[in-house]
Order: structure tokens, then C-alpha cells, then sequence
């Protein structure tokens, strides 16, 4: 009998108290999701950086030379410069590694040079880079990058606050 079949759908209650609920929770993801990006990037132009440095002591190591990686604006995932004497191996301009103007990496120092034996030379004898996000909530993971005298590089979670 067709007149004794039910219905089988949503009322539009049912609807609208989902599409609230769905809402919430978006509002209250969003600040999270927004900090993971933030971290994340951070994350990137750090193991970036790196590399940088891993590449200029090996490149110091492999020519039998000093290297020097010089931060030209006193920002490290600015404009940079990798110089083996007056060879200019690599060269960042100013939109910086990975293009990160949301990344700000601080030192005591712009510059820093790697022996032939593949340890720090000259005035630095070890050198810590900060890097946090500039933009985030109250406080944001960043990373800290300690290059010692032996030329090893070991990078570690900090806070950073906006």
C-alpha cells in the first residue's frame, strides 16, 4: 500500500543543527590549523637553512678552502651568500630560502666561516639561529639551530612569542 510508506530523509532541523555543529567545530580548528601551518613552514626553511650550512662546511672540506656564509641582511633566511674565496657558490636574494618572508631566523652574528678541516674559523667560534614565525598565536613553536665549533649543526624545538 503506498500510503503507509515512511519517509526517509532529514527534516530541515535536523539540517540546520548539523551545519551549526560543523561550524563550531571549523571556528574553533581554524587557530589550530592556522599554528600548524606556522610550525610547518618554520620546519621547512629551517632544515633549508640546513643544508645551506651543511653544504658550505662540505664544500670547505672538498676545495681545501675557508667557506663563509654571510647573511647580508642580519636575517638568515634572508639574502644570503655562500663564498669560497671570491667564488660566489650560492646565492639567495632577497625573498630568501623557500621564498619565507613568514620566517625570521636572528643570530649574534651575519656571518660565519668554515676551515678546510670542516670546523668553525674566524671570529665565530659557534653560532645559534633562531627561527619563529612571524605571524601566529601568543606562542608558536620555532627552532633552534646551534652550530658549534666542531662544525656539527643540531637544531631543537623552542618557543617563540609574538
Amino acid at each position: 500500500m503506498p500510503g503507509n510508506e515512511t519517509n526517509r530523509g532529514f527534516t530541515l532541523v535536523e539540517l540546520m543543527v548539523t551545519i551549526a555543529v560543523l561550524a563550531i567545530l571549523a571556528n574553533l580548528a581554524t587557530p589550530l590549523f592556522g599554528d600548524l601551518i606556522q610550525k610547518n613552514k618554520v620546519d621547512t626553511v629551517s632544515a633549508e637553512l640546513t643544508h645551506l650550512l651543511q653544504y658550505a662546511r662540505s664544500e670547505a672540506i672538498t676545495r681545501g678552502t675557508s667557506v663563509t656564509v654571510k647573511a647580508t641582511d642580519s636575517n638568515w633566511v634572508g639574502a644570503l651568500e655562500v663564498d669560497a674565496g671570491n667564488e660566489v657558490l650560492r646565492k639567495y636574494g632577497s625573498e630568501g630560502i623557500n621564498g619565507s618572508s613568514s620566517v625570521t631566523a636572528t643570530a649574534s652574528s651575519t656571518r660565519l666561516s668554515f676551515s678546510p678541516s670542516g670546523t668553525l674559523s674566524g671570529e665565530t667560534t659557534s653560532l645559534t639561529i633562531t627561527l619563529c614565525p612571524t605571524s601566529g598565536s601568543s606562542t608558536v613553536t620555532g627552532r633552534v639551530l646551534q652550530i658549534y665549533g666542531s662544525g656539527q649543526i643540531t637544531s631543537s624545538s623552542t618557543e617563540c612569542s609574538s
